[in-house]
């Protein structure tokens, strides 16, 4: 089965992303990038944790040129766009071995009735 995750980024149409990308009538600018991750069994941890590194990877691409170490404002918003990426693209997959091996809290297995 081909299973893949999209990595999405927005970001200030500030020149954070290298790349032409799609701006918004906001002017924030959006980029895609596909992840295939079907070959990867994501209830163990070895599978959770190469899908991880290929999110790392397409975040990384995603939001364009690693900054000049010298320059920490746009180096630190770099590391932001990573992280957001990551962190979106983990969320949205849902999977709990995925979830505990990137370090976010377990996922709810119930549902609260009020």
């Amino acid at each position: 089965m081909n299973r893949f995750c999209t990595i999405a980024v927005i970001a200030l149409a500030s020149g954070l992303l290298a790349h032409a990308a799609q701006a918004d009538d906001t002017g924030n600018t959006e980029r895609h990038l596909t992840v295939a991750y079907g070959d990867l069994d994501l209830n163990k941890e070895a599978g959770a944790q190469a899908l991880i590194a290929r999110l790392k990877s397409a975040g990384q691409q995603v939001c364009g040129e690693t900054p000049d170490s010298r320059d920490i404002k746009n180096r630190a918003r770099y590391q932001a766009c990573v992280k957001a990426a990551v962190d979106d693209a983990v969320a949205r997959l849902a999977t709990p071995m995925v979830a505990a091996s990137y370090g976010l809290p377990p996922l709810s297995q119930t549902a609260t009735v009020k």
